[in-house]
């Protein structure tokens, strides 16, 4: 009976373990697939695009070097919640790059990537926020 219940118990975890989204392992691959991403979304899109990238974890690259960040990902799409980045670049605390599109006419928000830029030129914190 107790045997049963191990087996059990074991079959349960690894169903549970299946149901979570592997985990991305380092930061080269995290970054990999966001440039990914970031490629596979359309410019227009009549029903509108959410990246599914927006459901990884990005807590692998608190700490990163916003020049690594830029060097993968290219220019923020937006250097302030109102600000568009006029040239290649932009110094504001806050980048963010945009992971959607919305269908054309059409006002609204999506999943944006932000890093919060220190004092040391890195990315203290990078995380997903919802655009309105």
């Amino acid at each position: 009976m107790l045997a049963a219940l191990k087996v059990l118990a074991a079959c349960v975890l690894c169903g549970l373990a299946a149901c979570h989204e592997t985990p991305v392992e380092t930061e080269a691959k995290l970054l990999q697939k966001l440039r990914q991403c970031l490629n596979e979304i359309p410019q227009t899109s009549p029903q509108g695009f959410f990246s599914p990238c927006a459901k990884l974890d990005l807590t692998p690259l608190n700490g990163i070097a916003r020049t690594d960040l830029l060097g993968v990902l290219g220019p923020p799409t937006l250097c302030t919640l109102v600000n568009v980045p006029k040239g290649p670049d932009c110094l504001s605390q806050t980048n963010q790059w945009s992971f959607y599109s919305l269908p054309p006419n059409i006002n609204g928000g999506g999943p944006e990537l932000t890093c919060e830029v220190d004092q040391m030129k890195r990315c203290a914190v990078v995380r997903w926020i919802r655009s309105e």
